[in-house]
């Protein structure tokens, strides 16, 4: 083997092994944004278009393995904004979060109304704070969210 040769074998181990650490870190974790996206997508689905998203901040982050699968766990902070008057939340009973009917109960009975039952009231352009987490399992196409 030549000096030339020599010389060119450890510059290409060092690229060689420079790629295959980038490309491990390639989908490491879930990314605050990957975050943000799935807020923003469930309160599409469920809010009847009554409310978005203003801000999100992802506040922590745990990396974990449940049975040999590797899962992130995303703590995370929001802001949401109400485009109209409304009634929302999960109500007494569970279900989505970000489910809104549009208007208030009209008085008397109507409070008990399934529609209104349980949910919070909330006026146009007013904004609420919320927290959640986020836990995504690694495929073998990136990281997908479990709950």
């Amino acid at each position: 083997m030549n000096v030339q040769h020599r010389l060119r074998l450890p510059a290409l181990l060092s690229a060689l092994l420079v790629t295959i650490v980038q490309s491990a870190c390639v989908g490491g974790r879930p990314s605050p944004s990957a975050g943000s996206a799935q807020l923003e997508q469930q309160i599409h689905n469920q809010s009847n278009g009554l409310i978005k998203l203003v801000s999100f901040d992802k506040t922590n982050g745990v990396d974990q393995e449940m049975n040999g699968v590797k899962v992130y766990e995303m703590d995370w902070t929001a802001e949401i904004e109400f485009l109209g008057n409304c009634m929302w939340g999960a109500g007494p009973f569970g279900g989505d979060s970000f489910t809104a009917v549009p208007g208030w109960p009209g008085g008397g009975l109507d409070a008990f109304n399934p529609r209104f039952f349980g949910k919070q009231r909330a006026r146009k352009g007013q904004r609420q704070k919320i927290e959640g987490k986020f836990m995504f399992q690694k495929a073998e196409q990136g990281w997908r969210l479990v709950r």
